[in-house]
């Protein structure tokens, strides 16, 4: 028996970090599945420089941070490309699904990822979810394990700090996501750019919530959109001078008009966040 095994993670070197030990601790390349969002084709651009640099230095060191993560997973797992995909947008990816989803070139299409998720044996809801964190700038790592390899598949993954997708996913619906809509526009650099600067705060948010939080009984994603409404405060709307009582009136006002939840049960998670955006100012 065969169990396919997946991580989700935030940066795409955590992701190649994974893929790496997978093959060290002797999982078969050719059941492992690496893709990334590939913003404006960079990290593909960057594989064919850095593999290029490769051969011309006999194997030194890859410059950059990421094009070392993406060049790396080149050089470890068979097949690679960089296309773009409908619904999705641009992508890097290594394996197996390279070479079917290359194999289909300008028609490739987020439901066609979806479907392959499916064949993989991944339920088809989970197969949205991680479709769609794929869409908002995710990383995604596949593993095909052996029942006896099973555990050590998963403890590879969970060592090196995926996200978990179904706590993702109550987020993105207290926003209004309603599920994975495979003829959607792409979302653009620009939107990818926001979401994950935003989870780059989100530990420090979440550790406000177990210590602030914990006790009201309410899981984090029901505080997540205050936690945003904060970080927005800062980062779009344009209240990043002052004091809180400055800014508060106004932020009330505005939050109340957007929210159906009340302020007084959510504004520490917002004053929070605001005053982790105004110290990184």
């Amino acid at each position: 028996m065969v169990e396919t095994i997946v991580g989700l993670y935030d940066d795409v070197v955590d992701a190649h970090s994974a893929v790496r030990d997978l093959v060290d601790r002797g999982f078969d390349r050719d059941r492992i599945v690496w893709m990334a969002y590939d913003p404006g084709g960079a990290y593909a651009q960057q594989v064919d420089v850095d593999l290029q640099d490769q051969e011309q230095s006999g194997g030194a060191a890859l410059g950059s941070k990421v094009g070392a993560a993406i060049g790396g997973v080149a050089g470890l797992l068979a097949g690679f490309a960089g296309l773009t995909i409908a619904g999705l947008g641009p992508v890097v990816v290594a394996g197996p699904l390279a070479a079917s989803l290359l194999g289909v070139g300008a028609g490739a299409t987020l439901g066609g990822v979806v479907g392959f998720l499916s064949e993989q044996g991944i339920p088809d809801e989970e197969a949205d979810l991680y479709a769609e964190a794929l869409r908002r700038g995710g990383a995604l790592v596949l593993v095909r394990a052996a029942e006896d390899r099973v555990q050590a598949a998963k403890e590879i993954l969970q060592a090196h700090h995926p996200v978990d997708v179904e706590e993702r996913a109550l987020g993105w619906r207290t926003r209004g996501w309603e599920g994975l809509h495979t003829e959607a526009e792409a979302y653009t650099p620009e939107q990818i750019r926001a979401e994950k600067n935003f989870y780059t705060y989100e530990p420090r948010f979440l550790k406000h919530h177990k210590d602030r939080y914990a006790t009201t009984g309410y899981p984090y994603p029901r505080y997540e959109p205050a936690y945003r409404y904060g970080y927005d405060l800062v980062t779009r709307r344009g209240y990043g001078e002052g004091t809180w009582e400055d800014v508060e009136p106004e932020a009330r006002h505005q939050w109340e008009k957007e929210h159906e939840e009340a302020w007084e049960e959510v504004k520490d998670a917002i004053r929070h966040a605001w005053q982790e955006l105004r110290k990184r100012q």
